[in-house]
């Protein structure tokens, strides 16, 4: 949900191989946002299961801001989300993901002969 002006409120639910992984972020153009606004976001998210005040709350206060010296510019051309660094993105993320696969593999591999090795030496007692 969002204004397109001021706030968005993102809820997502990312489905895992062995669990369900939600978040829910509220974002703000400004450092702070009303208790109006916040309120209304924090109900929606009720609606989807969330209990929005297991949100952490980000102290924004000593963040730059458009007065400050140290304003951040972020810059976003066309390259940005071009075809290629999209591509770049999803296959390390795949490459990562393929890693994790690997090792939980390893894991349960181990475990499982680890089980094995102590089945065969209790089925070897006389």
């Amino acid at each position: 949900m969002t204004d397109y002006e001021t706030y968005a409120g993102v809820y997502t639910c990312q489905k895992l191989p062995a669990s369900n992984r939600r978040s829910a972020t509220i974002l703000s153009r400004t450092k702070t946002l009303e208790k109006v606004v916040v309120d209304k976001i924090r109900n929606r998210m009720s609606m989807f299961g969330v209990n929005p005040f297991d949100l952490s709350i980000i102290d924004q206060s000593k963040c730059p801001g458009a007065a400050d010296e140290t304003n951040v510019d972020v810059n976003i051309n066309p390259e940005t989300f071009s075809s290629q660094n999209i591509a770049g993105v999803v296959r390390k993320a795949g490459e990562k993901l393929g890693d994790g696969i690997e090792v939980a593999a390893d894991g349960i591999s181990k475990v499982y002969h680890g089980l094995k090795e102590k089945k065969d030496d209790v089925d070897d007692m006389p």
